[in-house]
């Protein structure tokens, strides 16, 4: 147990001693004074060790030392959005091992076109709302009422789909009832390529020899709110259009990011 902690501890110390040196990197020449930077990732690192849970001080701290920034906005952004296209690979030229040290290894988005023709992915073409609320129907989910809120309700499949069509913003957020009914669902999404992607060192998704994934169905306009995930994300978009607005990780000391909560 003891070793474990070390280690915990020897990761998130790793990960608070990056971000300073990246804060540094952006603020310091900015004329950002040095403290601030110091005193945001040593409540950051504080509260990554959980000690926010015995001293609720630290939340309400970090969130005083990130407004202390705002002032200083001017002298590192500029009047207008800087937007940067994403690169886009076509997957039947995809090579893992270029893949992998081009956009993994240093965190850079990407977008992978034409997956579904490739081998493994029989959801493509398959998945949308008639599928689910057919096949489904009677399977209970778990959906938020409104996608700008937190509170949760359960309805019939079928249910609430039919709000979806309507237009309504029901969000069914994060859902895994679907692969909880049907478990051989799973075997329509090529989740070992998926794996690949996400690198080796990333076991999230993988509970043993089992796959894990989770199904996002919303109506047009409907969003998520501003939020930063633990570990590497692979979006699959099976049916309809979804836009991502991405902020660079030099942005974090802005984002109000807080160890305790991924959003």
């Amino acid at each position: 147990d003891f070793f474990l902690f070390f280690c915990l501890l020897r990761t998130q110390a790793m990960e608070a001693i990056r971000k300073v040196f990246n804060a540094f990197g952006m603020f310091a020449p900015q004329g950002v004074a040095l403290y601030k930077i110091l005193a945001y990732y040593s409540v950051y690192f504080l509260m990554m060790l959980g000690l926010h849970k015995l001293f609720p001080f630290l939340i309400t701290l970090s969130h005083r030392i990130t407004n202390s920034f705002l002032t200083d906005l001017p002298k590192v952004t500029r009047n207008e959005p800087q937007w940067v296209p994403i690169a886009e690979i076509d997957a039947k030229d995809l090579n893992m091992e270029e893949f992998h040290e081009k956009f993994l290894k240093k965190n850079i988005p990407v977008v992978l076109r034409g997956l579904g023709k490739t081998k493994g992915w029989t959801a493509y073409g398959q998945w949308n709302l008639e599928f689910f609320k057919n096949k489904y129907a009677d399977v209970e989910v778990a959906v938020f009422k409104d996608h700008s809120r937190k509170e949760l309700c359960f309805l019939e499949a079928k249910e609430f789909i039919e709000k979806v069509e309507r237009g309504e913003k029901v969000y069914g957020r994060g859902m895994d009832e679907f692969f909880a009914a049907d478990p051989a669902l799973m075997n329509e999404l090529n989740l070992p390529m998926v794996q690949q992607l996400r690198g080796a060192e990333h076991n999230i998704g993988k509970v043993g020899n089992q796959y894990e994934a989770l199904l996002f169905i919303s109506a047009e306009d409907t969003y998520t709110q501003i939020h930063s995930d633990v570990g590497t994300n692979v979006n699959i978009q099976l049916h309809g259009r979804k836009e991502w607005l991405i902020f660079p990780p030099d942005q974090g000391a802005f984002m109000y990011s807080q160890p305790c909560s991924t959003n």
